[in-house]
């Protein structure tokens, strides 16, 4: 089986997110299929927001993240959509939003058990 070396982030990204070591980032699991279909099944950007959140979700140690204006950037999700895209989530079950006025809301995804 054939591996490709990762792509080096300067042929894929001119962006203001750091690469580490200069490499692209990728998404890292486990991550539940069903709760991607989940996502997949609701309308709008839902499914764009939950892969921003799964990967962001990589990056954090913590259960709970805030997801900053580079990353919807970087994934093309316009704020509003990006608003609309977390309430969707969250009335499907598939995340925890808190929120407080002024602020970005803290998010916690709520992967099956079976992952945890």
């Amino acid at each position: 089986m054939h591996v490709e070396a990762p792509v080096p982030c300067n042929s894929i990204l001119n962006s203001n997110i750091s690469m580490t070591r200069g490499y692209a980032y990728f998404l890292k699991g486990p991550i539940a299929l069903s709760w991607l279909a989940s996502a997949s099944n609701i309308s709008g950007k839902a499914m764009n927001v939950a892969v921003l959140l799964a990967f962001l979700h990589g990056l954090n140690k913590g259960n709970k993240f805030k997801v900053e204006k580079k990353f919807r950037d970087y994934f093309g999700i316009h704020r509003s959509a990006f608003y609309s895209g977390l309430e969707n989530l969250e009335k499907a079950k598939l995340i925890t939003l808190e929120k407080s006025a002024g602020q970005t809301p803290w998010v916690q995804i709520l992967f099956p058990k079976s992952l945890l």
